[in-house]
């Protein structure tokens, strides 16, 4: 009997709860408050889309796939993807003051205006226009939102908008019937099957860049597209072999950067232009382990970071200078998701904990260790903020974030609440979180030697901070010391580098770990 009125109760207990947490009252959206510490700006654009099996909420259509945001001038220009329900369905492009925040112009097309989910892919600039180039799914393998691209027939569409007023221009896309140079897909399955679409030096179309993994031997294709995404010449190709991750970069001018291997040695090559036709430079990478998954999270000048093993418990971050291996660092195991940028050719990352979501540590990787510098803590205890990126402008560091609202059920089980998701753009300046000194040595990170301006074009100040310190010295990339420094009498010293190569110059000296890399 006793045993019948305890089931009896505890159906009726579940049942309350069951209903408590289905009708849990909606939570209103609320800008991070941090402790502390407050942004120079803040914006945000949320989804109000339920979570329900169709798909919980914001920007999960573009979670693998989402676009790099790119900066032109004092401009940042940002394009998201959202759900394909609720009132901000589709997607937008945006072009922000990065010093105030204040958006100059946003244009947002919705998925009830096209007959076909897209995805944004690339942003590239024109003299005065600017484009956005997006993924469009022919047929589609379900309804869950990451998959909703990955179908059959993925084609490119082009829209062209004025930088200056945000108004469209053109819109074009490759239409069916239409010869494409292969059928292009997205599928977040196959990770390894990553395309790039740059801008053609040579035509007024574009390259898809990508690795083929299903030949014998793979290679990486550069496909000469128009503005319809439709094959426009001959297909130039690059041997290597399996790579779990493919990364390509634009770098100055049109050079094109991109890793391959070979004899299970990862390579790093410059080429010309996007035709993969002339190489540079090459070089491999100091003790990489090819094995294991690797995320390419910054490039900066020669300066890159790769991640091994992301979001396990065994991932490790590795900083090279060209070819040498300079830190490489296991990741504490209470760290998880991680976004890693340079500042003043030092890697400054953004870690996030495992179990504590409003904690995030600021980060630099130095000696083969992490230096800790400062934590970003929010007020908001039941919301998680995932950093996908942070990108370093003058004197501000551009943090995007991933943003959920939590709340928890009567007996402590933490459920989403709505609005669902969240994208936030944070701006906090460099001395505000620590990274320079706040005197008229700006923009410098701490440590015991400043050197500013870098990148030079004519003089640069090295200030040394160590009274160990009795000599410095400047060598090039090749070895050869370009000048000897005595610092016996004075911790600051004026260097003429204006006839000076271009290119990259290491500063060491005794006392002075590690060195420091200046770009003239």
């Amino acid at each position: 009997m006793k045993q019948h009125i305890f089931t009896l109760l505890l159906i009726l207990i579940s049942t309350f709860i069951f209903c408590q947490e289905k009708y849990l009252p909606v939570r209103p959206y609320e800008p991070i408050k941090f402790t502390n510490i407050q942004p120079v700006w803040y914006d945000t654009i949320i989804d109000t889309t339920e979570n329900n099996e169709e798909g919980n909420g914001y920007n999960l259509l573009n979670f693998t796939l989402r676009c790099k945001p790119e900066i032109k001038d004092n401009y940042l220009y940002t394009s998201y993807q959202t759900s394909y329900k609720g009132d901000v369905s589709g997607t937008y492009l945006e072009k922000r003051d990065i010093s105030t925040g204040n958006v100059e112009w946003k244009y947002i097309y919705g998925h009830k205006e096209v007959d076909r989910p897209e995805v944004a892919r690339s942003i590239i600039f024109e003299q005065d226009s600017v484009r956005l180039l997006s993924w469009r799914s022919k047929d589609t393998l379900g309804i869950w939102p990451p998959f909703s691209i990955a179908g059959i027939g993925v084609t490119m569409t082009e829209r062209s908008f004025s930088d200056a007023s945000g108004q469209l221009g053109t819109y074009l896309t490759t239409m069916p019937g239409d010869t494409t140079a292969k059928k292009f897909t997205a599928n977040p399955i196959f990770v390894n099957k990553v395309e790039y679409i740059l801008k053609d030096p040579y035509t007024d179309g574009y390259r898809c860049i990508y690795h083929e993994v299903f030949t014998n031997p793979q290679y990486i294709l550069s496909v000469p597209l128009d503005r319809y995404g439709r094959q426009n010449g001959l297909i130039d190709t690059f041997t290597t072999e399996r790579l779990k991750s493919f990364f390509v970069q634009s770098l100055k001018g049109n050079n094109i950067l991109l890793n391959h291997k070979k004899n299970e040695r990862m390579f790093f090559t410059i080429f010309e232009d996007a035709t993969l036709n002339n190489i540079l430079e090459s070089w491999v990478l100091e003790d990489f382990n090819t094995v294991d998954f690797a995320m390419l999270l910054n490039v900066d000048g020669e300066n890159t970071i790769w991640s091994h093993n992301p979001n396990s418990d065994n991932e490790v971050i590795s900083v090279y200078h060209r070819d040498k291996l300079v830190s490489k660092v296991a990741m504490p195991v209470e760290y998880h998701y991680n976004s890693f940028t340079f500042v003043n050719g030092k890697p400054i990352g953004i870690i996030g904990y495992d179990k504590v979501s409003n904690k995030q540590d600021i980060v630099i990787i130095e000696d083969n260790q992490f230096e800790f510098v400062k934590s970003l803590i929010s007020e908001d205890s039941l919301r998680y903020m995932l950093i996908w990126d942070i990108t370093k402008y003058d004197n501000l560091l551009l943090i995007h974030t991933e943003e959920g609202s939590w709340a928890l059920n009567q007996v402590g089980k933490r459920i989403l609440d709505y609005p669902s998701k969240a994208n936030s753009i944070m701006a906090f300046s460099l001395e505000s979180l620590g990274l320079v000194s706040g005197t008229s040595d700006a923009h410098q990170i701490k440590g015991n030697m400043d050197v500013y301006p870098n990148p030079s074009e004519n003089v640069i100040h090295i200030t040394v901070h160590s009274s160990n310190t009795k000599h410095l010295e400047i060598r090039n990339l090749l070895g050869t010391v370009m000048e000897n420094i005595s610092t016996h009498n004075t911790d600051k010293h004026t260097i003429d580098v204006s006839a000076w190569p271009s290119g990259m110059y290491i500063i060491s000296g005794d006392h002075i770990n590690p060195k420091t890399f200046v770009k003239i």
